[in-house]
C-alpha cells in the first residue's frame, strides 16, 4: 500500500532525525510534493505515523514529532528483528 511505504519513508527519516522530536512535520502539502502523492496518501501515512506513536496529530497545531520515540522505536526494532528472524 502506498501510504505504508510514506509512513515508512517518513519513520526512517524521524530516525534519521530529519524530523526532530518535538518538532512539527512539514505540511501536508510539502509532503504531497516531495512524495508525488495524493493528499489521502498522506494523511493516511500520519494516521500510521500517529498509530505508531511516532507523531501526535492536532487539527489545530499540525503534526508533532513526539519528543519521546523510545517506546514506538523499541516496537519498532522488535518487529525489524522479528522479521529478520533474529532473537535476543
Amino acid at each position: 500500500m502506498l501510504s505504508t511505504k510514506v509512513a515508512d519513508s517518513m519513520t526512517q527519516r524521524i530516525i534519521d532525525n530529519e524530523f526532530s522530536p518535538g518538532n512539527f512535520l512539514p505540511s501536508e502539502r510539502v509532503l504531497q510534493d516531495e512524495y508525488q502523492v495524493s493528499r489521502t496518501v498522506i494523511r493516511e501515512a500520519i494516521k500510521l505515523l500517529d498509530a505508531r506513536g511516532l507523531v501526535t496529530t492536532s487539527s489545530r497545531q499540525g503534526n508533532v514529532v513526539n519528543p519521546d520515540l523510545t517506546g514506538p522505536l523499541t516496537d519498532t526494532m522488535r518487529i525489524a528483528f522479528f522479521r529478520s528472524q533474529v532473537y535476543v
